[in-house]
């Protein structure tokens, strides 16, 4: 079963802040012109900038609970089919 996730985020100064707030303050950020951050640098952001005590995991929680995380990138399977011809092709000429 495990521990529940705790729903308050303290800061360096001992002030808790609960998980609207934080997300809110997530929100803001990445409403920003140019941020296309991830969980990892919206993390170390929070740490940094805001002085919070929060690591990834909980971050990534937060941002894929609120529909705050970037999509995963799109592979093609097209350069796995021209790596795999060409590597066919070698082994002809062998």
């Amino acid at each position: 079963m495990g521990v529940r996730p705790q729903t308050i985020t303290m800061d360096t100064g001992g002030q808790a802040w609960t998980e609207a707030q934080v997300v809110e303050l997530i929100t803001s950020h990445l409403e920003q012109e140019f941020v296309d951050y991830g969980y990892i640098k919206i993390t170390k952001w929070l740490q940094d900038e805001q002085s919070l005590l929060i690591n990834k995991k909980k971050t990534y929680r937060m941002m894929r609970k609120h529909g705050l995380l970037n999509r995963r990138p799109v592979r093609s399977a097209l350069r796995k089919q021209w790596i795999k011809e060409l590597w066919c092709r070698t082994q002809q000429h062998l």
